[in-house]
């Protein structure tokens, strides 16, 4: 089995999903402080929890998974190139303005140049439509202009 799996199949489950984000957002807040190297080892004792729970999943009539070292190195690989993200790394965040995309009120990614973008990149990072990630996911994006949200598509949802 290949560490893209494991990362699909992570990126499709709500309480991993939730880990590696929550694994993000610590390194967020480490800011300035955050080292590579000691991200990297975080990724991979992750990576090897999210190997075992993937691997005692009930899988009714599939052939059972098994993981193996090489897999979860190359899944923590995933995660630092998807936390540094080449654009703009997630922890050089400063002020935000323009177009963001939050979940549960945090912002997770800022830089985008229009709303298109941060729909596709939101698309690409979690297993449901975009609708339903806002709708039920937690997610949002919002413009920000002087401190302040004028735009959210969570709001433009609820009112249709």
């Amino acid at each position: 089995m290949s560490n893209e799996s494991l990362m699909k199949i992570v990126n499709n489950a709500a309480p991993l999903y939730e880990d590696k984000m929550g694994l993000y957002k610590k390194w967020i807040m480490e800011d300035k402080k955050w080292n590579e190297k000691r991200a990297w080892k975080e990724a991979r004792a992750l990576a090897a929890h999210f190997g075992e729970a993937i691997e005692t999943m009930p899988r009714e009539g599939l052939r059972k998974i098994k993981y193996s070292s090489k897999d979860f190195d190359e899944a923590a690989d995933i995660m630092i190139a998807e936390f540094k993200d080449d654009e703009r790394p997630m922890w050089s965040m400063g002020a935000v303005e323009g177009w963001v995309v939050t979940h549960d009120g945090e912002t997770i990614k800022t830089g985008f140049a229009n709303d298109f973008e941060a729909v596709g990149w939101l698309h690409k990072r979690q297993g449901q439509s975009v609708d339903y990630a806002v709708r039920y996911g937690g997610y949002d994006i919002v413009l920000v202009r002087d401190g302040k949200i004028i735009y959210s598509y969570k709001r433009d949802l609820k009112k249709k």
